[in-house]
């Protein structure tokens, strides 16, 4: 709880309740490595990142 970071996911699809998953890591560059290689495997799978 101290001195670690956590990664917060929140999905949902339409008509449902939302989920949320909640990792945790000891430092920063794990965090990272964690968000990274989501991102590539949601890349990999046809997701796009429009957020810029």
């Amino acid at each position: 709880m101290f001195g670690s970071v956590s990664l917060i996911r929140e999905w949902d699809r339409i008509g449902s309740g939302g989920r949320i998953l909640a990792e945790h890591h000891a430092d920063e560059g794990e965090t990272i490595t964690s968000l990274l290689t989501m991102a590539r495997t949601k890349g990999r799978r046809g997701y796009d990142d429009r957020s810029g």
